[in-house]
Protein backbone atom coordinates (compact mmCIF):
# COMPACT_ATOMS: atom_id res chain seq x y z
CA UNK A 1 0.00 0.00 0.00
CA UNK A 2 0.82 3.98 0.26
CA UNK A 3 1.34 3.50 3.47
CA UNK A 4 3.01 1.81 6.88
CA UNK A 5 0.94 2.67 10.07
CA UNK A 6 0.81 1.35 13.15
CA UNK A 7 -1.41 1.52 16.38
CA UNK A 8 -4.87 1.97 17.16
CA UNK A 9 -7.21 3.49 14.46
CA UNK A 10 -10.75 2.59 15.45
CA UNK A 11 -12.38 -0.30 16.30
CA UNK A 12 -12.10 -1.52 13.16
CA UNK A 13 -9.24 -1.21 12.10
CA UNK A 14 -7.07 -1.97 16.09
CA UNK A 15 -4.00 -3.92 16.07
CA UNK A 16 -2.08 -2.59 13.07
CA UNK A 17 1.27 -2.91 11.51
CA UNK A 18 3.16 -4.09 8.47
CA UNK A 19 6.31 -5.25 7.09
CA UNK A 20 9.09 -2.90 5.10
CA UNK A 21 11.75 -5.15 2.94
CA UNK A 22 14.97 -3.64 2.24
CA UNK A 23 17.33 -5.07 -0.68
CA UNK A 24 20.78 -5.28 -1.82
CA UNK A 25 21.81 -5.13 2.01
CA UNK A 26 25.87 -4.67 1.71
CA UNK A 27 26.50 -6.19 5.15
CA UNK A 28 28.83 -9.22 5.21
CA UNK A 29 28.36 -12.11 7.26
CA UNK A 30 29.59 -12.06 10.46
CA UNK A 31 30.23 -8.84 10.41
CA UNK A 32 29.71 -6.61 14.06
CA UNK A 33 26.74 -4.56 13.80
CA UNK A 34 27.43 -1.13 15.81
CA UNK A 35 24.23 0.29 15.04
CA UNK A 36 21.42 0.20 13.15
CA UNK A 37 17.79 1.91 12.88
CA UNK A 38 15.10 2.33 10.21
CA UNK A 39 13.60 5.77 8.90
CA UNK A 40 10.05 6.65 8.02
CA UNK A 41 8.95 9.95 6.56
CA UNK A 42 5.35 10.73 7.83
CA UNK A 43 1.99 11.25 6.15
CA UNK A 44 -0.66 12.99 8.04
CA UNK A 45 0.05 14.64 11.07
CA UNK A 46 -1.00 12.90 14.75
CA UNK A 47 -0.83 13.92 17.86
CA UNK A 48 -2.54 11.41 19.56
CA UNK A 49 -0.50 9.36 22.50
CA UNK A 50 0.83 6.39 23.14
CA UNK A 51 1.40 4.75 20.37
CA UNK A 52 3.14 1.48 21.04
CA UNK A 53 4.61 -0.79 18.82
CA UNK A 54 7.13 -3.77 18.56
CA UNK A 55 9.76 -4.19 15.79
CA UNK A 56 11.11 -7.33 14.86
CA UNK A 57 12.57 -9.41 11.83
CA UNK A 58 12.26 -12.22 9.38
CA UNK A 59 14.70 -14.31 10.35
CA UNK A 60 15.68 -15.16 6.53
CA UNK A 61 19.03 -15.54 4.79
CA UNK A 62 17.41 -13.55 1.62
CA UNK A 63 13.83 -12.22 2.32
CA UNK A 64 11.48 -12.34 -0.52
CA UNK A 65 8.79 -9.92 -1.36
CA UNK A 66 5.19 -10.48 0.00
CA UNK A 67 2.21 -12.16 -2.61
CA UNK A 68 -0.59 -12.54 -0.30
CA UNK A 69 -2.06 -11.84 3.21
CA UNK A 70 -1.46 -15.65 4.41
CA UNK A 71 2.23 -15.21 3.25
CA UNK A 72 2.61 -12.13 5.95
CA UNK A 73 0.98 -14.27 8.25
CA UNK A 74 2.88 -17.69 7.70
CA UNK A 75 6.27 -15.28 8.21
CA UNK A 76 5.16 -12.69 10.92
CA UNK A 77 3.80 -15.70 13.23
CA UNK A 78 1.09 -16.67 15.93
CA UNK A 79 0.40 -13.28 16.70
CA UNK A 80 -1.26 -12.62 13.29
CA UNK A 81 -2.75 -16.31 12.71
CA UNK A 82 0.79 -17.75 11.59
CA UNK A 83 0.81 -21.53 11.79
CA UNK A 84 4.22 -20.79 14.04
CA UNK A 85 6.65 -18.49 15.24
CA UNK A 86 9.73 -20.18 13.28
CA UNK A 87 10.32 -17.25 10.99
CA UNK A 88 10.79 -14.10 13.19
CA UNK A 89 14.18 -13.34 14.93
CA UNK A 90 14.32 -14.05 18.91
CA UNK A 91 15.22 -10.56 19.48
CA UNK A 92 12.45 -8.56 19.40
CA UNK A 93 12.72 -4.28 20.18
CA UNK A 94 9.93 -1.90 21.58
CA UNK A 95 9.12 1.60 20.04
CA UNK A 96 6.87 2.76 22.48
CA UNK A 97 5.57 6.99 23.26
CA UNK A 98 6.33 7.42 19.64
CA UNK A 99 6.51 11.36 19.06
CA UNK A 100 3.63 12.88 20.47
CA UNK A 101 3.48 15.33 17.81
CA UNK A 102 4.13 13.35 14.71
CA UNK A 103 4.23 15.83 12.03
CA UNK A 104 3.54 15.68 8.02
CA UNK A 105 6.53 15.35 5.85
CA UNK A 106 8.81 14.80 8.49
CA UNK A 107 11.54 12.31 8.89
CA UNK A 108 11.34 9.91 12.18
CA UNK A 109 14.07 7.53 13.42
CA UNK A 110 13.09 4.20 14.83
CA UNK A 111 14.88 3.30 18.48
CA UNK A 112 17.92 1.40 17.82
CA UNK A 113 17.37 -2.14 16.32
CA UNK A 114 21.17 -3.33 16.20
CA UNK A 115 20.35 -6.94 18.14
CA UNK A 116 17.43 -7.62 15.33
CA UNK A 117 20.07 -6.67 12.58
CA UNK A 118 22.78 -8.31 14.02
CA UNK A 119 20.77 -11.71 14.39
CA UNK A 120 19.81 -11.71 10.56
CA UNK A 121 23.57 -10.99 9.04
CA UNK A 122 24.81 -13.51 11.80
CA UNK A 123 23.10 -16.67 9.95
CA UNK A 124 25.30 -18.72 8.34
CA UNK A 125 23.36 -18.82 4.86
CA UNK A 126 23.72 -14.53 5.03
CA UNK A 127 25.69 -13.30 2.04
CA UNK A 128 26.23 -9.35 1.49
CA UNK A 129 23.53 -8.14 -1.31
CA UNK A 130 20.53 -9.96 0.44
CA UNK A 131 17.39 -8.01 1.30
CA UNK A 132 15.55 -8.32 4.83
CA UNK A 133 12.58 -7.69 6.20
CA UNK A 134 11.48 -5.73 9.31
CA UNK A 135 8.47 -6.17 10.65
CA UNK A 136 7.03 -3.01 12.77
CA UNK A 137 3.80 -3.25 14.42
CA UNK A 138 1.21 -3.25 17.41
CA UNK A 139 -0.19 -6.28 16.32
CA UNK A 140 -0.09 -6.99 20.63
CA UNK A 141 -3.06 -3.87 20.95
CA UNK A 142 -0.70 -2.44 23.25
CA UNK A 143 -1.36 1.51 21.77
CA UNK A 144 -4.47 3.51 23.83
CA UNK A 145 -7.42 2.44 22.13
CA UNK A 146 -9.02 5.96 21.17
CA UNK A 147 -9.41 7.08 17.95
CA UNK A 148 -6.59 7.99 15.17
CA UNK A 149 -3.94 6.96 17.38
CA UNK A 150 -1.80 6.03 14.93
CA UNK A 151 1.73 7.00 13.30
CA UNK A 152 1.95 6.45 9.82
CA UNK A 153 4.80 6.54 6.91
CA UNK A 154 5.24 6.21 3.35
CA UNK A 155 6.28 3.11 1.76
CA UNK A 156 8.16 2.68 -1.41
CA UNK A 157 5.00 2.24 -3.03
CA UNK A 158 3.13 5.55 -2.14
CA UNK A 159 6.45 7.80 -2.92
CA UNK A 160 9.81 6.09 -3.90
CA UNK A 161 11.78 9.01 -3.01
CA UNK A 162 10.12 8.79 0.81
CA UNK A 163 10.52 5.21 1.13
CA UNK A 164 11.76 4.00 4.61
CA UNK A 165 15.42 3.50 4.74
CA UNK A 166 17.47 1.36 6.74
CA UNK A 167 20.98 2.70 8.49
CA UNK A 168 23.11 0.59 9.55
CA UNK A 169 27.06 0.94 10.98
CA UNK A 170 29.26 -2.12 10.82
CA UNK A 171 32.72 -3.70 10.85
CA UNK A 172 33.35 -6.20 8.86
CA UNK A 173 34.60 -9.62 10.21
CA UNK A 174 38.71 -9.96 9.83
CA UNK A 175 40.37 -12.26 7.33
CA UNK A 176 43.35 -14.15 7.22
CA UNK A 177 44.88 -14.24 3.63
CA UNK A 178 45.30 -17.59 1.93
CA UNK A 179 48.37 -19.53 3.35
CA UNK A 180 50.77 -20.34 0.15
CA UNK A 181 52.59 -23.50 0.54
CA UNK A 182 56.34 -23.03 -1.07
CA UNK A 183 58.56 -26.18 -1.44
CA UNK A 184 61.81 -26.13 0.02
CA UNK A 185 63.74 -25.00 -3.65
CA UNK A 186 66.93 -26.39 -2.44
CA UNK A 187 65.84 -29.78 -1.94
CA UNK A 188 63.65 -29.41 -5.04
CA UNK A 189 66.52 -28.65 -7.58
CA UNK A 190 68.09 -31.50 -6.28
CA UNK A 191 65.05 -33.58 -7.06
CA UNK A 192 65.20 -32.56 -10.68
CA UNK A 193 69.24 -33.08 -11.00
CA UNK A 194 68.79 -36.28 -10.16
CA UNK A 195 66.14 -37.00 -12.62
CA UNK A 196 68.13 -35.32 -15.16
CA UNK A 197 71.30 -37.75 -14.25
CA UNK A 198 69.08 -40.79 -14.68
Amino acid sequence: GPFIWVGYYDSVYARSGGAMRFTDISIPKGSTIASAYFSVKSIFSSNKQYVKSRILGQLANNAEAFTTLDDFKSRRGTVVGGANNNNITSNIVSWDNIATNWTDETWYNSVSITTVVHEITNQSGWCGGNAMVIFWDDFENRSTNSANTIRQGYTYDGAAAKAPKLTVTWTAPTRRGPHIYVPNVSWLSKALLKRREI
